[in-house]
């Protein structure tokens, strides 16, 4: 799944870059010198009414449609618009006039303010980030030339994510948690892939020039020529080199109109403007970065100990809810992300199953359903007998093969075969080197037991729920002779999980058995039992699979806000107080735009009590 950048002045940033085109917002014909008018200043920043023109802008943009429908007023928009700026200004200034802050030397600043308090890595992705968005920009664009010119574009295919497992956080080189907050604000996979994809070089943040986004060459054009002609239906029509690049600079050039038109400067400007409101962002995440990481790292033992706090809580708070309520059932059985397993009663024998699924065709049901009709029951004999007889011919999606012209992924065969009147696992085919007649699994190179059977679930399942879930499928086993219990499973599946405990023996997991449903064939793998999670914070706090960390993620995320409100509760004490002062550019902004504001009350700390 694509994980996007969190900084969340980089949203503004996008909105004003791809605004240009919207016909939305207020005053933007201004002149340069006007934008440059000082309007406010906060501490020893400046907010200028160019700033708070964009600013202004991307929220009108943002509300636009509320703001047509009466329910959001213009005036609303300019308050929430000064709020923010006091907000990201005060924690700009406070983070740069700070004892000992951190500076960088770069060998090209770009001439770009506030260059010096992001690292040479922080600046280069600032600069390619800004160029990425317009360099998608400019291919929108270069797709409205081509429908002008009679071709048609598909959407293009959407990524499927149905299949995805779940993600653990990947650390990388971060020490901590809170380190790793602030890294994902230098991450965008769908940048990083469009980048790697089709422009290498032109998207590189070693320069701020975008007129690399016409190719000059159809060799580096070809992977988006490649993508552009797979998404045309009449297949007498392709583009050409010459026909994409001619796109490109009309594109280009008009982009480059609108700019100078909207905002009254050229895309160069843009650019470095758009970079330097990102810059500020990061410093603004800085900011908060130093005021939260101490929850993980000089509190790191005072964080310890509040979570063994709460876990012993929680822990007790099970005991007695399993006890009175008798809901453990309940509870085991509808498991979510979030759950915590920390008290097992007694008398509860549940394991968790891994469900590889290979389904019959719709032609096989329907013989199926049939079948059951004339029967009268899927119990029959002759019932039974046919559907192993299916079961033992069906075949396979290999969803890790490439898809055939028609969208079909390659099909395996012989995966299963008839040993007397039970189906079992083909020891010729592609699981038979894994999957074992006793029962038992053996690994892959390099992988467990468990790792084995998710990579056949990569390749083979169809049962994709439980893909991206923390926790497995839970069984209870041996619970048929249990009075007033159901189990939510269809009883083939049960039946298989059951069988696969007992082929453990003394061993916990590592066997699996097959079952036949109405769906198809399972290939039921025990992975563990259930047990009660002991949590030993010392050893696991940062150990992304674990359930430490998930509970101390969830305890990083709440104190972490926290802390962050409580902070922009001082910077307000401090700045309202006199560190925030309006200049004569504000009134001038206000009476050239005929706006009505109340500067005083939006700096009064007795509004902000109530």
């Amino acid at each position: 799944m694509k994980k996007a950048s969190k900084v969340l002045g980089l949203l503004l940033v996008a909105v004003m870059v791809l605004g240009i085109f919207t016909g939305c917002g207020l005053f933007t014909k201004k002149t340069d010198e006007y934008r440059a008018t000082a309007a406010i200043q906060v501490g020893e920043e400046t907010i200028t009414i160019g700033k708070l023109i964009d600013t202004f802008n991307n929220n009108y943009n943002s509300y636009y449609s509320y703001i047509a429908q009466g329910y959001v007023t213009v005036d609303y928009v300019l308050e929430m618009t000064v709020s923010s700026l006091y907000s990201q200004y005060m924690k700009l200034d406070a983070y740069k006039t700070a004892s000992g802050v951190q500076t960088y030397t770069h060998a090209n600043s770009f001439g770009l303010k506030n260059a010096e308090y992001v690292t040479d890595e922080e600046l280069s992705y600032v600069v390619s980030y800004i160029k990425y968005l317009l360099f998608t920009t400019l291919d929108e664009m270069v797709q409205s030339y081509m429908e002008i010119d009679g071709i048609v574009l598909n959407d293009e295919e959407a990524e499927d994510t149905s299949r995805d497992f779940v993600e653990f956080d990947d650390l990388g080189g971060s020490q901590t948690y809170s380190d790793y907050t602030y890294a994902q604000n230098l991450k965008n996979e769908d940048k990083d892939e469009y980048v790697s994809k089709y422009y290498p070089t032109a998207l590189s943040g070693d320069n701020m020039s975008i007129e690399g986004y016409v190719y000059a060459t159809e060799a580096a054009a070809q992977a988006m020529l490649d993508n552009l002609n797979e998404r045309i239906d009449d297949e007498d029509t392709q583009i050409t080199f010459a026909q994409l690049q001619e796109w490109q600079k009309l594109a280009l050039a008009q982009y480059k109109q609108n700019v100078l038109r909207t905002y009254k400067y050229n895309v160069d400007a843009l650019v470095a403007r758009q970079a330097e409101d990102m810059i500020v962002s990061l410093i603004v995440a800085k900011y908060n970065h130093k005021v939260y990481s101490a929850i993980d790292t000089t509190n790191l033992a005072e964080t310890k100990t509040e979570l063994n706090k709460i876990y012993q809580e929680l822990k007790a708070n099970q005991a007695a809810k399993f006890q009175v309520n008798n809901d453990f059932v309940s509870f085991i059985e509808g498991l979510t992300d979030t759950s915590y397993i920390l008290n097992v009663p007694a008398n509860y024998n549940y394991i968790f199953v891994k469900n590889i699924l290979i389904p019959f065709t719709e032609e096989q049901k329907v013989l199926l359903t049939n079948l059951e009709k004339q029967l009268g029951s899927t119990e029959d004999s002759r019932y039974i007998a046919k559907r192993n007889e299916f079961a033992s011919q069906v075949i396979a999606d290999d969803f890790l093969s490439e898809k055939d012209e028609d969208g079909n992924y390659a099909k395996v065969e012989n995966l299963f075969k008839m040993d007397g009147d039970k189906v079992v696992v083909n020891d010729a085919g592609a699981l038979g080197a894994y999957l074992k007649a006793d029962g038992t699994v053996t690994a892959m190179d390099g992988k467990t037991q468990d790792e084995t059977i998710v990579e056949l679930m990569k390749q083979y399942n169809t049962d994709v729920g439980q893909h991206s879930t923390v926790y497995d499928y839970v069984v209870r086993v041996h619970a048929d002779d249990i009075p007033g219990y159901t189990a939510k499973w269809v009883p083939e599946f049960v039946d298989a999980a059951n069988e696969a405990y007992d082929l453990a023996g003394a061993n916990e997991g590592g066997t699996y058995a097959i079952a036949i449903s109405t769906y198809g064939v399972h290939i039921v793998y025990y992975s563990a039992k259930v047990r009660a999670q002991e949590l030993d914070f010392d050893a696991n706090i940062f150990k992304t699979d674990s359930v430490e960390y998930r509970m101390f993620k969830n305890y990083f995320n709440t104190q972490s806000s926290l802390l962050t409100e409580e902070d922009a509760e001082t910077l307000k004490n401090t700045y309202y107080a006199g560190k925030i002062t309006k200049l004569s550019g504000f009134d001038k902004f206000l009476k050239d735009n005929n706006f009505e504001f109340d500067f005083e009350k939006s700096i009064s700390l007795e509004d902000e009590e109530e």
